[in-house]
């Protein structure tokens, strides 16, 4: 093709681009459409009841805004089945409202549509429905803060086969809907803070006003299933307008779109000397500081793991090794230093509860390796030959479970003779004291003594002493949920992001310790820390052969394998992940196999699984 003909394809595609084009922003934002497609910028919250397959209930946080001109409304939000994005336009050529769907998980769909002034209700018909069927959504605003939405699938034979409904409110202060004008990417704040730090004390101001709606804005939810304003109030908010809780910044580090920060926390009746230092991670989405209550809610790349990794152990250390108040050139004494150690202990101790749904550890000697706990901080400067310089007191399996953190001691250090200069001690809420009497210090530690501590006696489920192969733990996840021990077979097991592991497992112990549904495994793969299983499950009532086979991933995480409900859960990326997926499609082909109706004689039982009993010849 010649330059000549080339410049003259260009022409016609450009004036075919014009004749198509929309007509400009000022009529376009005098249409009834946009005005309706307006009434969905800001954020809300979201509560959602599935009826068809099955019950379920849920709830989100999403989130809308204008963007490229104020042509689409853009809407995103993060739920247990992870992240989605919605585009909504009036194309005034097809006089229609158009819908985009997007997820993380790879769906994606369109519906087209339109918008009914005198009932303020949106409808869109789905352009890709079931084969045969239908797909509707409709969305009716019973006023500028509320609005009810249905989709409702029926496939060729009118049949519902998904139906989910919802009622959504709009969170006060979030940004108002007039979007003119709006920069593109700014979301749930006007004005979004410039650093991390400006994030943390613009939270600390509203939170003192008790604001707690607004101050809800800058906190992401654990996976959508919890309200972090019904948090603030519950937990902080009253006690911080009151005083009684004092919250500032003691210290933030920032990376491109990823930061720490620190806090400093002073109980108001324990002085500022026990001040308690929390490290928290934020992420800058769509132009606005987000702060993130569990390390483990963001997802990342490699690239943006390693980077928020090693923020993470800055402000770990900086967390447990907060200001001294030292003159300068004046040396810490030795029960200065063992302080320091002591909220360095603490500080990882509280860490490791965040990743294990509020558990306590065994034992504090495993966290050197599965939190980075510096070895140096377990020995004692004040008793430097000592080779255990601390005694760790387990008051319970979950903090949830201890009446008040503040007053439970669970750290002391280790002595034969009670010193003139007291004894430095830890409570569970993370501050350290000096108790002067031991007499004092033998009752308050009293308590701790009675509860789950005083075991000293190794747990089946203990990271300390593991099962050696992923068969060997599923094996004894099927020992202890026949036996009716639930809260054991759950450290085994890694439930859906908001989800109770031991919740999960309670709905078939009961069936499995009565012997009306027997579960037995057949097979497994392994690969380095990765791991398929198969079991193999069938009700007390059905022949042996009619048995249904499922296979189940694991990993070897801490030196304890755990097994996961999803891959996706185990959030693994690169060549982990394509290992995994190999060992997936084993275990499909390997059901696949299992399931195939071969003769009237019950399959049988390979003789190669580790732990389980073959089948007899």
């Amino acid at each position: 093709m010649n330059m000549w003909r080339l410049a003259a394809v260009a022409f016609v595609a450009s004036m075919a681009l014009r004749a198509y084009a929309q007509p400009a922003g000022d009529d376009f934002k005098q249409t009834k459409e946009w005005k309706a497609l307006n009434r969905y910028v800001g954020t809300w919250d979201n509560q959602a009841t599935a009826t068809v397959p099955e019950r379920t209930q849920s709830r989100q946080t999403p989130t809308a805004a204008w963007i490229v001109g104020d042509r689409f409304v853009q809407m995103k939000e993060n739920s247990a089945d992870g992240e989605m994005m919605y585009l909504l336009t009036y194309d005034q050529n097809r006089r229609a409202i158009r819908f985009w769907f997007f997820s993380s998980s790879g769906q994606a769909s369109t519906a087209t549509g339109g918008w009914d002034e005198a009932t303020r209700t949106l409808t869109l018909k789905v352009d890709d429905p079931p084969p045969g069927g239908s797909g509707i959504f409709t969305d009716r605003f019973t006023d500028d803060d509320h609005h009810d939405w249905q989709w409702v699938f029926k496939d060729a034979d009118g049949k519902v086969v998904f139906e989910v409904s919802g009622k959504a409110t709009r969170l006060k202060g979030a940004p108002d809907r007039a979007a003119s004008g709006q920069a593109e990417g700014t979301r749930a704040a006007d004005d979004p803070s410039k650093t991390a730090a400006d994030t943390a004390k613009k939270i600390i101001e509203l939170l003192k006003a008790g604001d707690v709606q607004t101050a809800n804005r800058y906190f992401h939810p654990p996976f959508g299933n919890e309200d972090m304003a019904e948090v603030f109030k519950k937990r902080d908010a009253d006690a911080i307008r009151k005083g009684e809780i004092v919250i500032s910044l003691f210290d933030s580090r920032e990376e491109g779109n990823l930061a720490v920060i620190v806090w400093k926390i002073v109980d108001k009746g324990q002085g500022d000397k026990n001040a308690l230092y929390r490290p928290d991670a934020l992420v800058r989405e769509n132009g606005m500081w987000r702060i993130y209550p569990r390390v483990y809610d963001i997802k990342l790349d490699a690239a943006g793991e390693d980077k928020l990794e090693v923020l993470w152990k800055w402000a770990q250390k900086r967390a447990s090794q907060p200001e001294t108040g030292f003159k300068a050139g004046a040396h810490p004494s030795p029960v200065d230093l063992s302080q320091r150690n002591m909220r360095q202990i603490l500080i990882t101790v509280l860490l490791y509860a965040e990743d294990r749904q509020g558990g306590l550890p065994d034992s504090i000697e495993p966290l050197v390796k599965t939190h980075d706990l510096d070895k140096e901080a377990l020995r004692n400067p004040r008793q430097p030959d000592r080779e255990k310089g601390y005694v760790w007191v387990k008051p319970a399996e979950k903090i949830a479970q201890v009446r008040n953190p503040a007053e439970a001691i669970v750290l002391y250090e280790a002595y034969d003779k009670w010193s003139e200069d007291g004894l430095v001690v830890g409570f569970l809420d993370g501050h350290v004291e000096v108790l002067k009497d031991e007499e004092a210090f033998r009752r308050r530690l009293q308590p701790a003594r009675g509860g789950a501590a005083a075991d000293s006696r190794p747990r089946i489920g203990d990271a300390d002493n593991p099962p050696k192969t992923a068969a060997d733990t599923a094996n004894t996840i099927l020992r202890l949920l026949k036996a009716g021990n639930i809260d054991e077979a759950a450290k085994y097991f890694q439930a859906p992001p908001g989800h109770d592991a031991a919740e999960i497992l309670k709905r078939g112990a009961d069936e499995l310790r009565t012997g009306d549904v027997i579960v037995a495994l057949v097979d497994s793969k392994e690969d380095g820390d990765l791991a398929v299983v198969i079991l193999k499950a069938f009700r007390k009532d059905q022949a042996e052969r009619d048995a249904a086979y499922t296979p189940r991933a694991m990993m070897r995480k801490d030196g304890m394998w755990r097994a996961y409900d999803t891959i996706d859960e185990m959030k693994l990326v690169g060549a982990a992940r394509e290992k995994m997926d190999a060992l997936w499609k084993w275990g499909q082909a390997r059901q696949d196999e299992l399931m195939k109706p071969s003769s009237k004689e019950p399959k049988k039982i390979p003789a190669n699984v580790p732990g389980v009993k073959p089948s007899p010849e």
